[in-house]
């Protein structure tokens, strides 16, 4: 009888960077259609106390920030196992879930192992962009697994996934204007060039390599010799699967032969900055002036990193963060930076991995924030 109660318990598992509040908002009246709502909090600063009332529906976790949600998926999913989720449900504090959603919840999940739903997006009020592939944000948690790298994030899910109804059930998007204004677009952009330079360049190794030292007629010929030697990292299955690349390929013959103009880039009716072709293209030119910008030697330090990332299945286990003990050694010597984590903190992760070779990187990252504090608090005193 324990264990039928354990697996019909329904639970809600919402990250949050300095959007607490919103997120305890969104909690509390998510609340009544759920069992338990998983809370895990890395904000700059520790979040006020939860209320006493609020304990027995609502779990805060407090965690560093690596800079981006993915790598605590697992350490988030395993409370909730430890809590008896039956169900968890992965829920971002920009989302939204109908309420016809959370009424059928109870009756919808039952039979399979994870289900997929449909993402709508949508901007003050006015959807853009409706995703052609759905994603599994319902799932039972000892049959989800996690890489955390970014851009491919999803539950890998070891069972039976089905589809929820898309015409019934979906997730909201939220987003907003401006959220989406140029300078604050590129400064968003910009933080996830430099995580995904670490962990998966989009494009094979030897063209990061090209762009960056062969610049000359010579150095890339040199380059386009010895490139087939090279080791590639496979790349995302989601945004370079075979049948993109074959349909850009063949629209671009079309378009050729029939000599005809690519259409319009955004409809009339909708901002420019949300339209994804131009999200795109300002995301690539980011990318590509950001990689230029960098040393040969640090572009190679990267592709290394990013290799051993995928040798061994991801951000997470890479940085041993599905280790709940390393999370939380992690989190305590980040608590002595300002900030508590975030983008530089996760380069400084990867990079001391790298060195040390294994989960030992942490006692030289204890180091590095001690002699931090000892200075800090010197000059506090000067």
């Amino acid at each position: 009888m324990q264990k039928r109660e354990r697996r019909e318990k329904l639970c809600l598992l919402m990250f949050t960077r300095d959007n607490y509040d919103e997120a305890i908002g969104k909690a509390i009246g998510y609340s009544k259609y759920l069992d338990l709502i998983i809370v895990v909090d890395n904000s700059s600063y520790p979040p006020p106390p939860l209320h006493n009332s609020l304990k027995h529906k609502i779990q805060v976790f407090r965690v560093f920030s690596p800079g981006y949600a993915d790598p605590l998926f697992y350490y988030g999913v395993q409370k909730a196992l430890k809590l008896g989720c039956g169900y968890v449900t992965l829920f971002s504090v920009d989302e939204e879930l109908p309420e016809r959603l959370l009424k059928d919840l109870r009756e919808v999940v039952k039979d399979c192992d994870a289900y997929l739903l449909k993402i709508l997006i949508t901007t003050e009020d006015h959807s853009y962009m409706v995703h052609e592939y759905f994603h599994p944000r319902i799932f039972k948690p000892e049959k989800a697994f996690f890489s955390g790298i970014i851009h491919f994030s999803d539950a890998q899910v070891d069972g039976r996934v089905c589809a929820l109804d898309s015409e019934k059930y979906f997730l909201v998007h939220m987003g907003s204007v401006e959220d989406l204004k140029v300078e604050r677009l590129s400064r968003k952009l910009k933080k996830y060039v430099i995580i995904e330079s670490f962990e998966r360049p989009a494009i094979p190794k030897y063209l990061l390599l090209y762009s960056s030292i062969g610049r000359s007629r010579i150095g890339k010929r040199i380059l386009a010799k010895i490139a087939p030697l090279l080791p590639i990292l496979p790349p995302s299955p989601r945004i370079f699967n075979l049948y993109e690349i074959l349909w850009d390929i063949f629209i671009k013959i079309h378009r050729k032969v029939t000599k005809t103009s690519e259409v319009s880039i955004c409809p009339s009716n909708v901002h420019p900055l949300l339209c994804p072709k131009v999200f795109k293209k300002l995301y690539n030119r980011i990318r590509y002036k950001y990689m230029l910008g960098l040393s040969a030697r640090e572009i190679v330090t990267r592709v290394k990193i990013a290799d051993e990332i995928h040798k061994n299945g991801g951000v997470i286990r890479y940085l041993c963060l599905d280790q709940e003990d390393v999370v939380h050694r992690i989190t305590e010597i980040a608590e002595r930076i300002k900030g508590f984590g975030g983008v530089d903190f996760f380069v400084l992760l990867l990079k001391l991995r790298f060195i040390s070779g294994d989960c030992s990187y942490i006692k030289k990252l204890n180091e590095i924030t001690m002699n931090k504090g000892e200075h800090r608090d010197k000059s506090v005193e000067a």
